[in-house]
């Protein structure tokens, strides 16, 4: 028997039904073969649109003499990628950034940091491959992709990539000292393989007594701190209470149940911010404290993990679902908008909304908008470029969910966030 049922009759509330087709009829169908409110017939969904163009991944790649080529992870959101392994005499790196779709023109600069991009970028199918020289050890440096545009013409939001470079940390800890000596000097004499790259400083396709010299040459250099960088894990109190200067409350009130933080599946221990989706009427936000913007590419990111009331194919329904809004007092009197808003003006550059909140659902809130809907299989990226109107700014954050009248699904975690591009005072 389908589970959806007691959903679906209760949907059936003040909607127009064909007078041939009675609810017992309706009721006995399997939840394939339920006929469709009028207004949902042949409406085009997100589910069956062209795939949006989004950023999937970010490497510093290089290849090893002999041993092959090796990728350090150089990831949007959560922790810092830190590329070990020596650039030359002339600094030399290459990041290759891969996308959703074939990418086919873009641009690439370097915006923070000391470095410089040799040439235009290459692309093939769907990776994009900048070329940097004259990198300077031990420091943070940004590269920012602009117009990367797919073969179906759609067009990335500004997107910085941030890697840290420091010669000698195997570890990837942001410190050069004993731990990296150690480590490289236990490797000596193994051959460069996917487990012990990072320990091949001077990639010369072996662990050796070169890697050790650089290691211990580099002792004691560490990365500076980021700047202009607002975090929060969540991780500072004790669950189920919120950061200071976080606001969880209800406007539609449902089961009374608010934002709380949560020891259960974070993304980093001990904590993510958890709300449910509940069986029953409810909108429910959780407000960040201030945060100040400090550029006009101000880039969100964050751990994201949802699984809302929605239906699979055919019907490919949201019902539930979440959204971010932000609040700046230049933007419409100050009043929380979403952030895809062309009054705000953010982009998503992975991670993005997945659908279409229904527009035929049988209670008062908004819908027919775009949303976090249905199941993300564990916590992905969610990057986002503010764009310039937020920029000087103060503004707060809204994480919003809302619930329809039936079924319930286990919620929305977020976790692990941070804003480049700002401070929170």
């Amino acid at each position: 028997m389908n589970t959806n049922i007691a959903s679906d009759s209760r949907r059936l509330a003040g909607h127009f039904l064909p007078i041939l087709v009675s609810v017992t009829y309706f009721m006995t169908l399997p939840a394939f073969a339920r006929p469709q409110h009028p207004a949902e017939y042949n409406r085009p969904t997100p589910f069956g649109l062209a795939a949006p163009l989004q950023f999937t991944n970010a490497v510093s790649r290089k290849t090893h003499t002999g041993g092959g080529t090796f990728d350090v992870p150089l990831p949007l959101a959560g922790a810092r990628g830190i590329e070990p392994r020596t650039g030359g005499a002339g600094g030399n790196h290459t990041i290759v950034v891969t996308f959703s779709n074939p990418v086919l023109n873009g641009n690439a600069a370097v915006t923070g940091g000391t470095g410089t991009v040799t040439g235009p970028p290459t692309f093939s199918g769907n990776t994009m491959a900048v070329n940097l020289s004259e990198v300077a050890n031990a420091q943070n440096l940004t590269v920012t992709l602009s117009n990367v545009t797919d073969n179906t013409n759609q067009v990335l939001p500004n997107t910085a990539i941030n890697a840290g470079f420091l010669q000698g940390d195997s570890n990837g800890d942001g410190t050069v000292n004993s731990g990296d000596a150690l480590q490289t000097r236990n490797r000596s004499g193994q051959t460069t393989d996917a487990t012990n790259f990072r320990s091949d400083v001077n990639i010369d396709g072996s662990i050796n007594s070169g890697d050790v010299f650089i290691v211990r040459s580099r002792s004691g250099t560490l990365l500076p701190p980021l700047r202009n960088y607002c975090r929060e894990s969540f991780d500072g109190v004790t669950a189920p209470n919120l950061p200071a200067g976080w606001e969880a409350y209800n406007p539609v009130p449902g089961n009374g149940i608010t934002w709380v933080t949560s020891t259960v599946t974070p993304d980093t221990a001990p904590n993510a911010v958890f709300i449910d989706d509940q069986d029953g009427i409810s909108d429910k936000v959780l407000d960040s404290r201030n945060i100040m913007i400090l550029s006009a590419s101000a880039q969100l990111s964050f751990r994201n993990n949802y699984n809302t009331e929605y239906d699979p194919p055919p019907n490919e329904v949201c019902w539930d679902g979440g959204v971010l809004e932000v609040s700046s007092p230049n933007i419409n009197g100050g009043a929380f908008t979403d952030v895809t808003d062309p009054a705000v003006g953010g982009g998503f550059i992975s991670g993005g909304y997945t659908g279409e909140i229904s527009s035929v659902r049988g209670d008062v809130l908004p819908r027919g908008y775009m949303a976090w809907c249905g199941n993300s299989g564990g916590y992905i990226n969610t990057v986002i470029h503010f764009g310039s109107n937020l920029n000087g700014q103060i503004i707060r954050l809204r994480f919003r969910m809302r619930t329809d009248e039936a079924a319930s699904r286990p919620g929305w975690r977020i976790d692990t966030l941070s804003i480049m591009g700002a401070t929170c005072p």
